[in-house]
């Protein structure tokens, strides 16, 4: 939200007020998104979501005065700004989502950073010709979750859809370690403790 409105401070600073207004549906929830979570699954909160889109919407209808300034520049802080200001609606639509006990949740996170690859794909591509990503993600993001059990429980991933829609042009690089320490938790939320990695076999 704060990057969308520096944005728009410098371009617009008119849209900058309409975007501080919106923006400030969340100030109720103060600075830990959890609270803004429950507050809309258990205590009737009022949500964010139609003040997020409609502040998307705007930002996206001024796509053309925004891009007629300073050439390639302008063309990067639009493009920086429109994907915050994306990335605010799916956090919230997130967030709104976190106590479901389905997938949904799961699946809205890896397909924004899906989006958010293939956004970032064409805006290279269109600037320097053909674009060369690489993503770095924890093993439940990047493979491929319709070859594991996620799979059958209705869940995608970076990995599944970036194969999907790349094909070959996809490669997939796994990394391990021959042996050290790890802090890791036995389960969510629990507390974490550093425990020896069991030397690889050879």
């Amino acid at each position: 939200m704060a990057s969308v409105i520096k944005y728009l401070d410098k371009v617009d600073p008119e849209a900058a007020q309409r975007a501080r207004h919106r923006y400030a549906c969340f100030d109720h929830f103060g600075i830990n998104p959890q609270n803004y979570a429950y507050a809309t699954a258990f205590q009737g909160a009022e949500a964010c979501e139609s003040d997020v889109l409609l502040q998307l919407h705007e930002l996206r209808g001024h796509s053309a005065d925004y891009l007629q300034r300073d050439g390639r520049l302008a063309v990067d802080e639009y493009f920086y700004a429109e994907q915050n200001a994306k990335l605010v609606k799916n956090a919230e639509k997130y967030y709104r989502l976190m106590f479901n006990r389905d997938v949904s949740s799961w699946n809205l996170r890896d397909r924004h950073m899906v989006d958010t690859l293939e956004a970032l794909d064409r805006h290279l591509t269109s600037l320097n010709g053909k674009a060369k990503i690489v993503v770095w993600a924890h093993n439940s993001h990047i493979g491929d979750a319709s070859a594991t059990e996620m799979g059958t429980r209705g869940e995608f991933n970076i990995g599944q859809l970036v194969r999907e829609h790349y094909g070959n042009l996809a490669v997939n690089i796994g990394f391990t370690t021959y042996t050290g320490t790890v802090t890791a938790a036995s389960d969510w939320d629990h507390p974490g403790q550093r425990r020896h990695v069991r030397t690889a076999a050879r």
